[in-house]
Order: structure tokens, then C-alpha cells, then sequence
């Protein structure tokens, strides 16, 4: 399955740690918000 690209994420992002970084943070925000209600 692969995983929907974010709006603002490309393909060459991907090899840039901060984005990846970044990334992270949000799903793990939006993981905890959509867990919580």
C-alpha cells in the first residue's frame, strides 16, 4: 500500500532529513489528535 503523498511533499523531499523530520512530527501530531477525538 503506499502511503498518499502530503501537499506539500515531492519526491526529492524524501532523501532531505528535516523534511522527513517534519514529516514525522506531523503524522505523529495528527495520530495523537485523531486518537484522542
Amino acid at each position: 500500500m503506499l502511503t498518499p503523498h502530503l501537499p506539500w511533499e515531492r519526491p526529492s523531499d524524501l532523501q532531505q532529513p528535516d523534511d522527513l523530520a517534519l514529516r514525522d512530527i506531523i503524522l505523529t501530531l495528527w495520530t495523537n489528535f485523531a486518537a484522542t477525538g
